[in-house]
């Protein structure tokens, strides 16, 4: 036998079995990772919104633009209202996508500060095809889709960029991450 039928005799049948190990396992460890970018994204608006609550709503926007913490800004825009927004870190969008994502999350999350309450939130594609992300927090009580009443400081997913539904209350598991 030439070492070249031996190969193909071993190497083919293991490399068919890997693949057929792999492949199934694929479209899990995307979702996974989206879920991390979301889950990314409602711990800061959470922050945010803890700390305008903790000040008694008496803090400017642009000071409250600062409270976003900068390790974990990737890849969404923080929109706090007013023309107040908190880029990504790295990859920001073109000028054009930034303005098309900017007017869809006040679309549908109307962020910004109405009397003393406060709605914030994040916009962002996480895997570069048309649907965006787009959460929101706010400090009172609101309705989303279907007049679903969603509670004061919940995450709330307006439109998701991977297969979950829109219009959900978002629960995460807390993790050792803060």
């Amino acid at each position: 036998m030439t070492p070249l039928k031996t190969i193909l005799r071993v190497v083919l049948p293991l490399l068919l079995f890997v693949g057929c190990c792999i492949v199934p396992a694929m479209p899990e460890f995307f979702a996974d990772q989206q879920r991390n970018k979301q889950q990314e994204c409602r711990q800061v608006l959470s922050e945010v919104l803890a700390r305008y609550l903790s000040l008694d709503g008496g803090v400017p926007l642009k000071e409250l633009a600062a409270a976003v913490p900068g390790a974990r800004r990737r890849p969404y825009t923080y929109v706090l209202g007013d023309g107040v927004t908190v880029p990504p870190l790295k990859d920001a969008p073109a000028e054009a996508e930034r303005a098309r994502q900017l007017a869809h999350v006040q679309q549908l999350a109307q962020p910004g500060l109405r009397g003393t309450q406060l709605t914030v939130a994040c916009v962002g594609n996480t895997d570069d095809d048309e649907q965006l992300d787009v959460l929101s927090i706010s400090s009172a009580d609101r309705f989303g889709w279907g007049d679903s009443k969603v509670a004061a400081g919940e995450p709330y997913l307006h439109e998701s960029d991977f297969n979950r539904d829109p219009g959900q209350v978002v629960r995460f598991e807390a993790t050792d991450g803060g």
